[in-house]
């Protein structure tokens, strides 16, 4: 087998790779949904954390959030979608679908998108909280919402370590259940992660769809307010007393392998049908100069099947033809 041969298989893989979770990624993100609701409900929480009675770092007064999960959701997931929906009509492909208006074309692709960031987000964000219930690592307020009834013989005992339950929290604020555990789930950071996560798709997207046909500093200023906005949000959960430095850190670790899982896995890093052999390696992220026929290229790959059609049978090329059409969106 040639070298040119092995990677026209690799491409024809990758693009049964893509169609397959494009088809049944709604039905990916169910099962998801269900388990998060079960951990960010308490009806699966940490067993227990290990506290030092001493250690003032989970000694910190109670604030409420100054950044509310209200506000990252309409920042992380509607947000986008309005954006979106505004460049892909203002910037459509050079072979607009027939049949439908610039405006319900970009309204089309930008659900498609929104869907991979609902989907990928949500999975990231289960590991997050499953990691989070696994760990149960105290938070910075610990003592001050949970206020165990902890005696100072019990903190004598194994070196000022004691091992803590919600059933010995005495909830001074009066806090729901879910709330009162939450108080044990401090690492990785959940505001960290889903910030990171947006912010890296975003910033991707602003790369792909406006550079080189926007304003010189348009797109790079758009960049950089995402860009802004995640770092107020990871300070904020420090300043606000409710994560300490690793978890930030470590949610926004989460949240990047998260972003590049979704943006190679669903969102194709955003090359769509009209990127062909004539977009140039700067165009086009992560791909390199000499290669023209992108490896993500839904025209080049479509291409590649119908000049290797020689080689497959009749049936092979009818169940790549269905799944490129459901790439594509096309009929």
């Amino acid at each position: 087998m040639t070298s040119e041969t092995a990677d026209d298989a690799a491409r024809k893989r990758r693009l049964r790779q893509i169609a397959y979770l494009q088809r049944h990624k709604r039905r990916i993100g169910w099962p998801i949904a269900a388990g998060l609701s079960l951990t960010l409900l308490g009806v699966i929480s940490p067993s227990h954390t290990t506290v030092s009675c001493d250690d003032p770092r989970i000694r910190r007064a109670f604030h409420y959030d100054t950044i509310s999960i209200t506000i990252l959701i309409c920042i992380t997931l509607f947000l986008p979608f309005f954006v979106m929906v505004i460049v892909e009509w203002i910037v459509p492909p050079s072979q607009p679908a027939m049949g439908a208006s610039p405006f319900q074309s970009g309204l089309r692709r930008s659900w498609g998108y929104i869907t991979d960031l609902f989907v990928g987000g949500l999975f990231m964000f289960f590991i997050n909280d499953l990691t989070k219930t696994v760990v149960g690592e105290a938070r910075p307020h610990f003592w001050d919402t949970c206020k165990p009834n902890i005696t100072s013989e019990q903190c004598k005992l194994q070196y000022g370590y004691v091992t803590v339950t919600w059933h010995n929290c005495t909830n001074p604020y009066g806090l729901s259940h879910p709330r009162l555990v939450d108080s044990m789930k401090s690492f990785p950071s959940g505001h960290a992660s889903l910030s990171v996560f947006s912010s890296i798709f975003m910033i991707v997207y602003i790369k792909q769809r406006l550079w080189n046909t926007w304003s010189v500093l348009g797109a790079p200023s758009l960049q950089m307010i995402w860009a802004v906005w995640t770092i107020i949000c990871c300070q904020s959960r420090i300043w606000d007393n409710r994560h300490h430095w690793w978890d930030v850190l470590g949610g926004g670790l989460l949240g990047t392998f998260g972003a590049l899982v979704t943006l190679h896995y669903f969102s194709n890093w955003f090359i769509r049908e009209d990127d062909n052999d004539s977009t140039t390696g700067r165009d086009v992220p992560f791909q390199r100069q000499d290669d023209h026929s992108s490896l993500f290229s839904r025209t080049s790959i479509k291409r590649l099947i119908s000049n290797t059609s020689e080689t497959d049978n009749h049936s092979d090329l009818r169940h790549d033809d269905r799944e490129l059409r459901d790439i594509n969106g096309a009929p």
